[in-house]
């Protein structure tokens, strides 16, 4: 196994980031912002760009969005938690219900 397939492995532990691969792998964009009002990045499907403004701060709020930018859900994220609780709360979607369902049954697979 090389590295870049650990690493990877390795970060879809922490929530937010199993959160954000899992958004743009089904071709969904991306805003983030820290509660100020202000987009920090905005409908973006740059993994590297959102990683860096999500955890920019000691807490950040992820907004996904469907092709149409409809929002189909949020997360709060608050660094300092577990990797499995850093998404601290989300909103009740189907969408974000499933996110989690799989999130959870590969993080306990993988413990």
């Amino acid at each position: 196994m090389d590295t870049a397939t650990i690493k990877q492995a390795v970060e879809l532990r922490k929530a937010h980031l199993n959160l954000i691969r899992y958004s743009l792998d089904k071709g969904h964009s991306i805003t983030v912002h820290y509660g100020d009002g202000d987009d920090e990045v905005t409908m973006s499907r740059d993994f590297a760009l959102i990683k860096d403004a999500a955890e920019a701060c000691d807490e950040s709020y992820i907004l996904i969005y469907d092709h149409n930018k409809k929002r189909i859900g949020w997360a709060w994220v608050i660094f300092g938690n577990e990797d499995n609780e850093l998404v601290s709360d989300y909103s009740a979607t189907d969408y974000m219900d499933k996110w989690w369902d799989q999130f959870e049954e590969m993080y306990e697979a993988t413990e």
